[in-house]
């Protein structure tokens, strides 16, 4: 009895708790209408504020908002857990992010306050709810926004109870119906998109690779090596989580019968877990284990997927990366919103584990259920590994996801034998692969030296795999174009849109440009044909007026002769007295030295600190030459970064 009344008396306590929480968010409500605002002109505001997941299910339309000439600006307020992915992946389709702390709005007066206060600062064009399964969250803001026009989905029962949702509703002008029947949530989204704006759209799930991490800066931060599965072992519920075990059972099976490395990934709450599943695997199998739980963003998990060989996840966020990216994956679910989050069949990477009690026989993503928001109290975890283990059998027999395992393992498969003999090829023989420059931005000092006029002809010499191309582009120049002599890297860079020639030697292009990229090709020359090259540069390819601009390693730098050798295929090293001597005898009259100190783009403070810095490090220089009787050429320019950076040009009559 005195139990019963405990247990009574605590759930009294939280009820008073929370009405009186609604009471104080009531009043405050009312004290914000007292604030006055400012109008943003064709202004959007939209509020994303559900899961990861869900996010990942409608951000490619943020594209087609931006392409709209009537929105001249978008607000987006979403979860705070998503500040990394926004920014990296649709900063150029928002002008302004607002971030939402959801468990502070939730229990902190204060916090919902101040956030709420400063959403009301300024007033909008229009309002955009696309959340198909509102919540209290979503609906407060949505009330606290001052906007002309308010629009959202009619939505649905999942988190709002009828009478709740119907009152909820009547604050929107404009309530855009729904499908009474189940839709993939990025269908469902696409379906309030195309009623919102009136019209079809031409648009898909997915997620640029431009926008990720290279897996050079992958292999960097987490030591990571090729040749791996993920094992994503979070969820938001308890009930959508396999359980430890299980998933140990199958990183076991993909080390020890596909040679597989093992990545773990999940968030913070599942470090010890993680930890269980680390130490069983350390003791048992002789690939690697990566225990990266806790240690990733969101940008960095969606690039790990990219690379991996094969994604095993309960039915989360990271699956939807897997779908957005084509990746292989296999979902391991309870059956909760059954379908509403699982991809139609044209998804043919995504494979569903399901419940044993689901009907399991090409279940019908098409299917109608009767409620949409329906949820499973399923015991995921009489899901037995067996049943994984042989959906992995099943998907390497139809597709050899783990084709490059064998070359990890020293196998001698045809897969293994065609990728070494394709070794033959720069990039790979140096170990760059083909998304090495994927994020690739232009420097400073070369955006300030580039035409004014971006109709200008720019032809880039050697342009590897297209990156300065890309960028070129990237800021409007229309009249670009490359020439290389790699095979693999000038197919790479066609199949990405580039203009680009197949070359054997630099007398093999042909045409005027104004202005032309040499950047650490030079070097690879021959030495006695470097001067002819440069000649042929100035009197064949440059325009009057026409500019070239040549980056070489610098013999002079702190490195010095390191660059002679680690690149096999140098000929030659560069001080800047060389450069200008072969520039010079190549009939080159006027030039500069550009960004000799590498200041340019750097903060202040930063620049100040690196310039005392080159002083000591130039006077010690001196002072060394001195005592050891030392000395450089003194016409030359001394230069001591790790390149040089030449600027000359064709003068108008031909010099």
């Amino acid at each position: 009895m005195k139990e019963q009344i405990k247990t009574l008396s605590k759930h009294l306590a939280k009820a008073c708790a929370k009405t009186l929480l609604r009471m104080v968010f009531v009043c405050m409500d009312l004290w914000l209408c007292l604030f006055r605002s400012t109008q943003i002109a064709n202004s959007l505001i939209i509020i994303r504020t559900d899961a990861i997941g869900d996010y990942i299910l409608f951000r490619n339309f943020l594209a087609v908002l931006k392409a709209e000439e009537k929105y001249r600006h978008i607000t987006l307020v979403c979860d705070m857990a998503l500040r990394d992915l926004a920014f990296d992946l649709d900063a150029r389709f928002v002008d302004k992010y607002i971030f939402i702390d959801k468990r502070s709005f939730r229990l902190n007066p204060f916090y919902r306050f101040k956030f709420l206060l400063n959403l009301r600062k300024f007033s909008y064009t229009q309002l955009l709810n696309p959340i198909y399964s509102k919540d209290l969250i979503s609906e407060a803001l949505a009330q606290n926004i001052i906007a002309e026009e308010k629009i959202a989905h009619e939505g649905d029962e999942s988190n709002l109870c009828p009478s709740k949702l119907a009152s909820e509703n009547r604050k929107y002008t404009t309530l855009i119906p729904n499908t009474p029947s189940l839709l993939y949530e990025f269908e469902r989204n696409k379906e309030f998109f195309e009623y919102f704006l009136g019209k079809k759209l031409p648009i898909s799930l997915e997620i640029s690779h431009n926008a990720l991490h290279s897996f050079e800066k992958l292999h960097s931060r987490f030591e990571l090596e090729r040749g791996f599965s993920i094992l994503f072992i979070g969820a938001n519920i308890a009930i959508r989580k396999w359980s430890v075990e299980n998933f140990t059972k199958i990183a076991l099976y993909l080390s020890k019968k596909y040679q597989q490395n093992i990545v773990i990934c999940s968030g913070k709450e599942d470090i010890q877990n993680a930890q269980t599943i680390e130490n069983t695997l350390r003791s048992q199998i002789n690939t690697q284990v990566y225990n990266l739980v806790g240690k990733t963003t969101l940008t960095e998990l969606a690039s790990l997927i990219r690379y991996a060989n094969l994604l095993i996840s309960n039915e989360t966020s990271a699956a939807h990366f897997a779908s957005a990216m084509d990746k292989t994956c296999i979902v391991i679910s309870n059956g909760n919103h059954l379908f509403r989050f699982t991809p139609p069949k044209t998804y043919k990477n995504y494979h569903l584990v399901l419940h044993p009690s689901i009907p399991s026989e090409k279940p019908d993503f098409a299917h109608s259920f009767s409620h949409t928001h329906y949820r499973s109290d399923l015991d995921i975890n009489e899901i037995p590994s067996r049943i994984v283990c042989e959906k992995i059998d099943a998907i390497h027999a139809l597709d050899d996801v783990f084709a490059t395992a064998s070359i990890h393992s020293g196998e001698n498969s045809i897969q293994s034998i065609k990728r070494t003999a394709s070794m033959n090829n720069y990039f790979e023989a140096r170990g760059l692969s083909q998304d090495a420059y994927e994020n690739y931005q232009m420097p400073r000092y070369l955006a300030d030296i580039l035409p004014s006029d971006k109709t200008a002809r720019v032809l880039d010499i050697g342009s590897g795999l297209g990156q300065f191309l890309r960028a070129l582009k990237k800021m409007g120049f229309v009249n670009v174009r490359g020439a290389d002599i790699d095979d693999e890297a000038i197919e790479y860079c066609k199949k990405h849109g580039l203009e680009i020639e197949k070359i054997s030697n630099i007398a093999d292009i042909k045409g005027k440009y104004d202005f032309i990229t040499m950047m650490h090709i030079l070097e690879h020359l021959p030495k006695d044909g470097m001067i002819d090259a440069l000649k042929y540069i100035k009197s064949e390819l440059l325009a009057d007026n026409g500019q070239l601009f040549i980056a070489v390693p610098n013999a002079q730098s702190n490195t010095d002769c390191y660059w002679a050798y680690e690149d096999f295929t140098h000929n030659f090293l560069f001080t800047a007295g060389s450069l200008k001597y072969v520039l010079h005898m190549a009939g080159f009259k006027n030039i500069d030295f550009i960004d000799q100190d590498c200041l340019i783009g750097m903060k202040a403070h930063k620049k100040f600190i690196k310039k005392i810095l080159l002083k000591i490090y130039k006077f010690n220089k001196k002072f060394w030459n001195k005592v050891t009787n030392s000395s450089y050429h003194l016409p030359s320019p001394q230069i001591f970064s790790y390149e040089i950076k030449a600027l000359t040009q064709k003068q108008g009559g031909g010099g």
